[in-house]
C-alpha cells in the first residue's frame, strides 16, 4: 500500500474488472460517475465479490457464477457490506460472512449449485484431484438410504453412512449431501479428507446446515 499513485492502481484495477465502464484512471477524478451509474457500479462491486467467493471457496466455475448472479440484487448493511445475495426469483442463495470471510451457503443456494453440477456423482473415496474437477462445484457426500430422512430433515451425517465423496472434499468446507442416485438431501461442512472418510467408521462426517424436503 506504500507508494504514489494508490487512487490511480486502483481505479485502474477496477476498469480492468469491467466495474467503471468508460472510466478509467485519467478521467474518472475528473468526470464523475452520475448516481445512476454509481448505483449501476455498486452491483457490479457487488456481484464481483460473491462470484468471486463462490470460486475461490465452493470451486464453483466462475463463469458460471458470474451467470448465477448477473441479474441478483443484495442485502447491504449501512457500512455498505454485502449481508445476502438475492436471485432474481428472490431467492436468498448465500451471505458474506464478516468474521472470517467466508461464504455461508442457504437452502436455495445448495439447490442453485447442485443443479450446475456436469460431473456424475462419486463412487468411491478416489483421493486424486484431478484437473477437470477445478470448477466443478462442491464437493459431493453420497449416503445410504438409511440415512436420507435424516439428513432431509436437518440431522448431520456419520460416518458409518457415508459411501463416496469426492476427492477434494477438504475439513471446514461446504458439501453437497446426496444419495446415490444424486438427488439433493442437504448440505453442510465436512469434518475430514477423502481418506478420513474411507477410514473413520464412527464420529460425525458432515455437520448439516440444512436438509431439503422432499
Amino acid at each position: 500500500m506504500l507508494g504514489d499513485g494508490i487512487q490511480g492502481r486502483c481505479m485502474t484495477a477496477l476498469h480492468n474488472a469491467g466495474v467503471l465502464d468508460g472510466d478509467d484512471d485519467q478521467t474518472a477524478s475528473g468526470n464523475p460517475i452520475d448516481k445512476e451509474r454509481r448505483e449501476d457500479a455498486k452491483l457490479k462491486v457487488y456481484r464481483r465479490l460473491v462470484s468471486d467467493k463462490l470460486s475461490v471457496l465452493l470451486n464453483v466455475d466462475h463463469q458460471a457464477a458470474i451467470e448465477l448472479l448477473r441479474e441478483a440484487t443484495f442485502v447491504v448493511n449501512r457500512q455498505g457490506r454485502v449481508k445476502n445475495a438475492i436471485t432474481p426469483k428472490g431467492e436468498h442463495i448465500a451471505s458474506p460472512r464478516l468474521g472470517d470471510g467466508g461464504l455461508s451457503l442457504t437452502d436455495a443456494g445448495a439447490v442453485a449449485l447442485h443443479s450446475m453440477r456436469i460431473l456424475n456423482p462419486p463412487t468411491g473415496f478416489e483421493t486424486t484431484v484431478a484437473d477437470s474437477t477445478f470448477g466443478a462445484g462442491p464437493a459431493w457426500v453420497v449416503v445410504d438410504d438409511d440415512a436420507e430422512p435424516f439428513v432431509r430433515q436437518g440431522r448431520n451425517v456419520f460416518h458409518g453412512f457415508v459411501m463416496a465423496v469426492d476427492p477434494w472434499i477438504r475439513p471446514a468446507q461446504t458439501c453437497l449431501i446426496v444419495n446415490q442416485k444424486g438427488d439433493l438431501l442437504g448440505h453442510g461442512l465436512a469434518n475430514s479428507t477423502a481418506d478420513e472418510f474411507q477410514g473413520f467408521k464412527k464420529g460425525i462426517a458432515v455437520k448439516t446446515r440444512g436438509g431439503i424436503a422432499q
